[in-house]
């Protein structure tokens, strides 16, 4: 993981490294935080822009946030706003009160509004096409870099994503999950077979038919079936018809 050594995001390079993530202390030419993950068809470039809640706030009001994004968009593929910091004061009249690094909450100058902050962070998401995170404290905010690296890099992508492959999104935004192929659906509907292992049986049958004729030698053929799950398999199917 690399992180950036100017103010803000240099705070958090030493607590991360007591974590156990091996950091890298550099400039970036964009974003706070950057690592390399598992991607869909390789490599992808994750970059996370850490603010505290303050300097959110004059990010919204001059804009500088908005020259932050572009950069970010053109260095990585998946770009997170992480902001760090509580709020107090949630009635639509009502300025905020911020704290942050374990301090007592403070009026933010100004007056902003809750309802100001998270339409701008909803703007930025729907928008910009960032993700948002908010922690609460610096710990917090290690906690979750930490889970963020080891979720990209610990695993192959379709080991995190291959639940969602069964899960239709609402047809908001952009997605890159699609729903299931119809033999991803029979696969999953079948004994001893999970969401995980449809996957691989419809990227190795191709249709329906082929999986529902197929035989145990061919079901041993791939990659986590053994010689029980396809017995059972097979004996499933012929009882079915």
């Amino acid at each position: 993981m690399q992180v950036d050594t100017r103010a803000g995001s240099n705070e958090i390079i030493e607590p991360l490294r007591k974590i156990g993530i091996d950091v890298d202390a550099t400039i970036l030419d964009a974003g706070d935080i950057s690592f390399a993950g598992n991607g869909p068809d390789g490599d992808m470039l994750i970059g996370v822009e850490y603010k505290k809640l303050g300097d959110l706030i004059q990010s919204m009001r001059n804009g500088r946030f908005a020259d932050q994004l572009r950069a970010m968009k053109q260095h990585y593929q998946i770009s997170w706003l992480l902001i760090e910091g509580g709020i107090k004061g949630y009635h639509p009249r009502s300025p905020v009160f911020i704290r942050t690094g374990g301090k007592r909450p403070f009026k933010v100058p100004g007056n902003v509004s809750y309802h100001e902050i998270v339409s701008w962070c909803m703007t930025m998401c729907m928008q910009g096409g960032v993700l948002v995170w908010r922690t609460d404290s610096q710990e917090e905010t290690v906690a979750w870099l930490r889970s963020l690296y080891l979720w990209w890099t610990t695993k192959e992508y379709h080991d995190h994503t291959a639940m969602l492959d069964f899960y239709q999104p609402p047809p908001i935004g952009s997605n890159p999950f699609t729903g299931p192929t119809l033999c991803q659906k029979v696969a999953v509907a079948l004994p001893r077979v999970g969401a995980k292992k449809a996957i691989r049986a419809s990227k190795y049958f191709r249709s329906v038919s082929a999986m529902v004729n197929a035989t145990e030698g061919q079901w041993q053929e791939i990659d986590g079936f053994g010689k029980k799950d396809s017995a059972t398999i097979v004996k499933a199917i012929n009882e079915e018809e």
